[in-house]
């Protein structure tokens, strides 16, 4: 007999896209956020500040993400949407809020759409070049004889369509000029100050990203400039951009938070011209790991508040942890916060979700009729207080429902994988993930000590010593051919110091190969350089490898346990074997000398010792690997009753359907899948 679904299996909304169908929880809330907004569309004639929305909750488990998903569901092309987990790094805090705003601003413009369109990003570009479009023809400095129908195809296209009429592309190319000059003055009429030194390269860089994206190469740049990275000259001149706009490859890591910082600010003062932007800033509790972190936080509320007025900022927080980050906040930064206090679920809510959930799963009558029973137990739960959490209802509704498994890491984990899978989006570079994986996960290996290291200009931010070997960690997803000469002289610089040296870089599957392809010059120094003290890991995938997924997974259930969403710690969540396998992984790859490991001699079997069969061998490598789950083929070896050579072992593993064989450059992993 199958066993029906439980109902309220989804109790947890990690993030703001998507979100469980719930009720409306907290509406005044969701209202108010909604009319402040509101305050944002004319800001460019009254310019006021509005204050930071502190959305507080009284314990975990109050929605306030869910609060978050419902806000971002409401304001789909209306806001420019951006969700910002917490940074890592209180020296380069502004560097990682742009590469999250222009990674958030690569979703989908419609949040409500199941199907790829049309990204946030290309949205902003289009808004604000028709806008110019407009005011141009309206005000004659635009001269056509088919205004009407112009300004008609403006108001009802998208960029799509906009892109697929040859017509529309071609007067706008002939315009182009024009255009520029109508982009120049209306930012002097509203008085805009940009923080480029020509108007013209935010100009040719907007228009480009939009309307020249066939050409991925010149799209790729056009990104790398909005991230605040160098870029190649000649690109540039074929965007557009002012030879003074460029930003130099090897400039500190102070300038480069600075530039970041402006690009953030030129944004917000582009909205004027389109729609405002949105950022909510989430998972807060994890500024409590570093004073320096939260006077960053606060640095960057009161810059928005202050010189952002195209934009509304959200906070997310339960009361305990924000009643410390508060106390650590300067007075200043502090009135620049408003609070909104969330409510828990009522009993009239209650009935109304225990509804919405059968509805939503298709579950039969009797079932529903069975789980509600008389309403009796349903009252006791709202005898003691007429509000409670969300989450412990929905918990208390699942235990009804059925049986409940008993809560493991390794379930949860699992959990974490699926939602990672169905987010292919999330799967790209992320600053803040690498660093806690070396900086925080790896707290655990024997031997090690970990610090944050300051050299010159910052390429490398993380320092291990381990065993007598030196370790560096940057993170750096730009592909500037000048700025990857500089981070590889600093390798070697750091090498020729100490040969017990190794600088490690991670690649993620979406950023482009190093070096690149046309590195002429350079190519050969960095391959030099990779075979002696520049390891860059490169991460396939998540198709090819789900190395990817396993470690965003595991920062998400670490996170979550931060935040208590889960019944466990976040040392529980870390020394969890399942978990800590996966990410010894990484380790291992990490801890590897970056000359190639010395082929295992082959030991013949004498007479007195025949050789096994490969059934045997076979039986035996499944029981081990299955058992191990993670382990370097050598281990493996190692572990075998009988030696046999690295290659038979290998053809073994490979024809076994539940292994998956890894060929790093360093080493070959096994894994049990």
């Amino acid at each position: 007999m199958e066993v029906a679904a439980n109902p309220f299996d989804n109790d947890i909304a990690s993030g703001p896209r998507p979100i469980p169908e719930s009720v409306a929880l907290n509406d005044n809330i969701l209202d108010e956020l909604i009319l402040k907004f509101e305050t944002r569309k004319d800001s460019s004639t009254v310019r006021q500040q509005l204050r930071a929305q502190l959305v507080l909750s009284s314990e975990p488990g109050y929605g306030k993400s869910h609060l978050i998903g419902r806000l971002f569901g409401k304001l789909s092309q209306r806001a420019t949407l951006v969700y910002l987990t917490p940074f890592v790094n209180s020296s380069t805090y502004w560097k990682t809020i742009l590469r999250k705003t222009v990674q958030e601003l690569k979703y989908n413009d419609n949040l409500d759409s199941k199907v790829e369109s049309y990204t946030q990003l290309e949205a902003f570009a289009h808004g604000i070049l028709v806008n110019l479009i407009e005011s141009g023809i309206n005000s004659g400095k635009i001269r056509t004889t088919t205004k009407k129908a112009i300004l008609d195809f403006l108001h009802n296209k998208n960029i799509l369509e906009f892109r697929a009429a040859k017509k529309m592309l071609t007067f706008v190319q002939k315009n182009i000029g024009g255009l520029e000059k109508i982009f120049i003055n209306e930012l002097k009429r509203k008085g805009i100050v940009l923080n480029v030194i020509s108007e013209s390269s935010w100009f040719r860089v907007l228009f480009t990203y939009a309307y020249l994206s066939v050409n991925n190469n010149i799209t790729d740049a056009c990104l790398a400039w909005l991230n605040g990275e160098g870029i190649d000259a000649e690109e540039a001149k074929q965007i557009g951009i002012r030879k003074s706009d460029i930003p130099s490859n090897d400039i500190s890591s102070g300038e480069i938070n600075e530039l970041s910082k402006e690009r953030i600010l030129d944004l917000c003062m582009l909205a004027t011209f389109y729609r405002p932007f949105v950022f909510c800033f989430d998972q807060t509790e994890n500024y409590l790991v570093d004073k320096g972190l939260i006077d960053a936080l606060g640095s960057v509320i009161q810059v928005l508040v202050d010189g952002c007025y195209n934009q509304m900022t959200v906070i997310t927080a339960n009361r305990q942890p924000w009643g410390i980050i508060k106390g650590h906040l300067q007075v200043a930064y502090q009135d620049r916060i408003e609070t909104l206090q969330l409510k828990g679920i009522n009993r009239q809510q209650a009935s109304e979700l225990i509804e919405l959930r059968f509805t939503v799963t298709g579950s039969n009558d009797p079932e529903k009729k069975n789980f509600i029973g008389d309403g009796t137990w349903l009252a006791e739960m709202f005898q003691q207080a007429s509000e409670i959490g969300i989450r412990s209802f929905i918990q208390a509704c699942k235990e009804r429902f059925g049986k409940v498994p008993p809560i493991t890491i390794e379930a949860l984990y699992i959990k974490s994988i699926e939602k990672r899978k169905s987010q292919p989006k999330s799967l790209v570079f992320d600053e803040n993930i690498l660093n806690w994986l070396v900086y925080n996960a790896a707290r655990g290996i024997p031997g090690l000590t970990i610090g944050k290291f300051n050299g010159n200009n910052n390429y490398f931010t993380v320092q291990w010593k381990l065993n007598g070997w030196y370790i560096y960690f940057g993170f750096e997803d730009g592909s500037n051919v000048s700025r990857w000469q500089a981070i590889t002289k600093s390798a070697q610089r750091l090498y020729q110091d100490n040969r017990n040296t190794k600088v490690v870089l991670f690649r993620t599957h979406e950023l482009s190969p190093i070096p690149g392809r046309g590195w002429i010059k350079s190519a050969p120094i960095i391959e030099a350089a990779k075979r002696q003290c520049l390891h860059i890991l490169q991460l396939q995938p998540p198709n090819k490898d789900p190395m990817i997924i396993e470690l965003y997974a595991a920062y998400d259930l670490y996170s979550e346990a931060v935040s208590e969403d889960i019944p466990f710690t976040p040392e529980q969540v870390l020394n969890d074997a399942f978990v800590r396998k996966v990410l010894q992984r990484f380790w291992d790859i990490i801890i590897a000398p970056i000359v190639p490991i010395t082929p295992i001699k082959v030991v013949q079997p004498t007479p007195s010792q025949p050789a096994p069969s490969h059934d045997d061998l076979e039986a035996e490598i499944r029981r081990i690997v299955e058992d191990e789950r993670f382990m370097h083929i050598d281990d493996l070896i190692k572990k075998l009753s009988t030696p046999v050579s690295r290659e038979t072992c290998l053809q073994i593993c490979q024809r076994i359907p539940q292994i998956r064989v890894t060929d790093h450059p360093q080493m070959v992993l096994i894994q049990w899948q």
